[in-house]
């Protein structure tokens, strides 16, 4: 099996998904008006406070250290203790621990139809305080991974960093996360059940 097929085959073994379909709105304002209020909020908070959000490719030694201070900012998410066990997207399971995270290299998972792709959002000093990792194959982008670090929660960070992937990425025109709804998928809309 090639590696494009691991990003392909993830998204298609996936159970159905909870999406937004951004095809529905003419435009990405129109989406970002529609959100809850709560969206709206944590955006213009995170982006008053200077948060932006970039995409990377390569996963340096600070950058590793960056995303295990994350990891370990709070030892519970919602309702559920951190597994300090990362999911790699073709199946193998990945020990976190103190001597740095080993993440995929990126630029392996980058193809004409498909990639993986990592998106930051960092601080005012530039420090990494969120990451959202999506497998993307055609215009959908399925989460695969994302958290942010604890002590940068009430900037609204979450919600900030996920629309502006959206609007910074305008091929990507569903999303799809998990199938347990949240308050935080609900407000973003995104809460239509589908098969991928």
């Amino acid at each position: 099996m090639s590696i494009e097929n691991d990003v392909v085959n993830h998204v298609k073994s996936l159970p159905p998904q909870l999406c937004l379909d951004l095809n529905k709105f003419k435009t990405y304002q129109e989406y970002f008006d529609a959100c809850d209020t709560d969206v709206r909020t944590s955006y213009r908070k995170a982006f008053r406070k200077y948060y932006t959000v970039t995409k990377t490719d390569e996963i340096n030694s600070l950058l590793s250290v960056e995303l295990y201070e994350i990891w370990l900012s709070k030892s519970t998410r919602p309702d559920r203790d951190i597994n300090l066990n990362y999911q790699h997207i073709d199946g193998r399971t990945i020990e976190i621990n103190k001597s740095g995270w080993v993440i995929p290299d990126y630029s392996k998972y980058k193809f004409e139809n498909s990639s993986l792709e990592m998106f930051l959002c960092l601080d005012i000093n530039m420090k990494v305080v969120a990451y959202l990792e999506l497998a993307i194959v055609g215009d959908t982008a399925v989460v695969h991974s994302t958290l942010g670090h604890g002590d940068h929660l009430k900037n609204g960070i979450m919600k900030f960093m996920f629309v502006e992937v959206l609007r910074t990425n305008p091929h990507i025109r569903v999303i799809a996360y998990g199938n347990q709804t949240s308050f935080f998928k609900d407000d973003l809309l995104i809460n239509e059940m589908r098969k991928l």
